[in-house]
């Protein structure tokens, strides 16, 4: 049974109480910076935006990130987290299992995870994935139907074939956590209560996440 809670942790450390570090608690590696939504709270979808800060968009190629955790090896201690995450949806590299079995040699007491919208998951690289090591999974839903897809993330999606990549996920998931999400604006009461109810038997932990304007 999942546990349902909010996003925020916490039991993390205060970090006023640790500084300075000699090595990161966590990194975060935009493996992918595209997405295929459209997400309008996302800022993916300001272009302008992601100009003005000079992020550029594309994938991190392979060799490139070898070398990022290659040179992880330079700090005194291990980092606790590494988030295959950053703006973008990161199953957009092909390489992904790829960098979650790397990353789990090089660092294998690291936790691993990323967030996806899971339109790209099938069997054989939920199956790939699994086995690279993931340790945890951050599934983030638009809604609970087709339509508030097209509304919110400007995407057509066969809402039942979705669910059943995630299912399948989760039923074959291993050592990995699943935690599964979806914004407030994209469900009514009555959707709340049907996606707790539909992956109470799969998730670790479900939430309700709050967009900010």
């Amino acid at each position: 049974m999942a546990e349902i809670t909010s996003k925020q942790n916490t039991q993390r450390t205060r970090l006023e109480t640790v500084i300075p570090l000699d090595t990161p608690f966590e990194v975060q590696l935009a493996i992918a910076n595209v997405c295929n939504f459209r997400c309008g709270y996302c800022p993916c979808s300001t272009p302008d935006l992601l100009k003005k800060n000079n992020v550029r968009k594309g994938v991190m190629d392979f060799t490139l990130y070898t070398k990022i955790i290659d040179d992880l090896d330079e700090f005194p201690h291990k980092i606790k987290i590494l988030r295959l995450v950053k703006e973008g949806e990161p199953l957009l590299n092909k390489r992904f299992a790829d960098m979650v079995r790397y990353a789990k040699k090089k660092q294998p007491s690291v936790i691993l995870d990323t967030t996806t919208n899971a339109s790209l998951l099938t069997p054989e690289l939920s199956d790939a994935i699994i086995d690279a090591g993931l340790d945890k999974i951050f599934i983030s839903l638009q809604g609970m139907n087709a339509e508030v897809y097209k509304k919110l993330a400007g995407v057509t999606v066969d809402f039942d074939h979705l669910l059943e990549n995630i299912f399948y996920f989760c039923k074959n998931r291993q050592q990995c956590k699943v935690y599964i999400k979806v914004p407030d604006v994209g469900v009514n009461k009555l959707e709340k209560e049907k996606f707790f109810n539909l992956f109470d038997r799969y998730a670790d932990e479900m939430f309700i996440e709050h967009i900010i304007p």
